[in-house]
């Protein structure tokens, strides 16, 4: 907040925030002010009238100038001190054990879902069930980093949980957008979530979606998603991408595959865009927009066939990116 309070109520105030707010409030001080305050999804709507605060159904909150300006900044510093813990306090959600040492050297809090059954690829209703309800004492609105991309549907799950309008941006090799598997299980209310298909259950259930963008697809596989309202830039556009300016909060999902082998190693079929390529892209997104959250799959584990050398590049990279996380206005 840069401005001064001068003059509420019968005293006299004269104070300056600095930091940044989501909102504005006009009038005069001395009169009347309607606006809000607000630090990522968080918001403090006030009206000011006659030395009065009130909240958003006209109940009085404070009286006078100095207790107006504390509400004010104690409700600030609050919000900001949510923010910072929501961007500096990441989740790792654990099946494989892929990101043990990452966990160890960050201290990033983990969630272990490791002993779900029924989980890698697909998952299926139980163990769905049991994910919602392991996630539910964590902010969807946060960073997520989500083992390897044989569980990008937690996408799916986080942001099922946002419960405000809002823009998806997924930076991915694949759209994931496949229609669901198994046959019949394609005609049930409830098919399979898996990570080839959760973009599309998004699409067709979230209420709270407003416009889906990918970035990074596979050309041989932009087909998949004529038809959808998705905006779609393969890989041979990288170099042309629009700015990337959202119309709403956006959630941003990126699965490391997005990348060429020269910096990330994973277990799918990977892309072409380099490490500076992302760095630069989604520096654009984090200056120019509101973001409700993160969420980062992908590696390869021992099990799948990795080696020292690729854990030694996705332990780089992984560096990289919290470097970039920090960039979140």
């Amino acid at each position: 907040v840069n401005g001064k309070v001068n003059g509420l109520g019968t005293g006299k105030v004269t104070g300056k925030v600095n930091g940044k707010v989501n909102g504005k409030v006009k009038g005069k001080v001395n009169g009347k002010v309607k606006g809000s305050i607000g630090v990522g999804e968080n918001y403090f709507s006030v009206s000011v009238k006659n030395g009065y605060i009130y909240d958003e159904k006209w109940r009085i909150i404070a009286k006078n100038g100095v207790n107006i300006f504390v509400t004010i900044l104690n409700t600030f510093v609050l919000l900001v001190l949510h923010q910072v813990l929501m961007y500096f306090d990441p989740l790792i959600v654990n099946f494989s054990d892929l990101l043990t040492d990452f966990a160890e050297k960050t201290g990033f809090r983990v969630l272990d879902c490791s002993n779900i059954g029924g989980t890698e690829c697909w998952c299926d209703g139980d163990a769905r069930a049991e994910l919602e309800a392991r996630i539910a004492a964590y902010p969807a609105a946060g960073i997520h980093w989500i083992d390897t991309g044989d569980y990008h549907y937690m996408t799916r799950l986080w942001t099922a949980r946002l419960g405000v309008p809002f823009s998806l941006l997924l930076l991915d090799h694949h759209p994931d957008v496949q229609a669901p598997s198994f046959g019949i299980m394609a005609e049930v209310d409830d098919p399979l979530l898996s990570c080839g298909s959760w973009a599309r259950e998004v699409l067709e259930k979230d209420p709270f979606l407003q416009d889906f963008t990918m970035v990074g697809i596979d050309p041989a596989l932009a087909s998949e998603v004529e038809g959808l309202k998705v905006h779609c830039y393969t890989e041979e556009d990288l170099l042309q991408l629009p700015e990337p300016v959202f119309s709403n909060p956006v959630y941003v999902s990126l699965d490391l595959d997005v990348l060429r082998p020269e910096d990330a190693r994973t277990n799918w079929d990977q892309g072409s865009m380099t490490l500076q390529q992302l760095k630069t892209y989604l520096e654009a997104v984090f200056a120019r927009n509101r973001v409700l959250g993160v969420d980062i799959c992908g590696g390869i584990t021992a099990a799948k066939g990795g080696h020292a050398e690729d854990f030694r590049i996705n332990a780089e990279l992984r560096n990289n990116i919290i470097e970039l996380l920090l960039k979140i206005k």
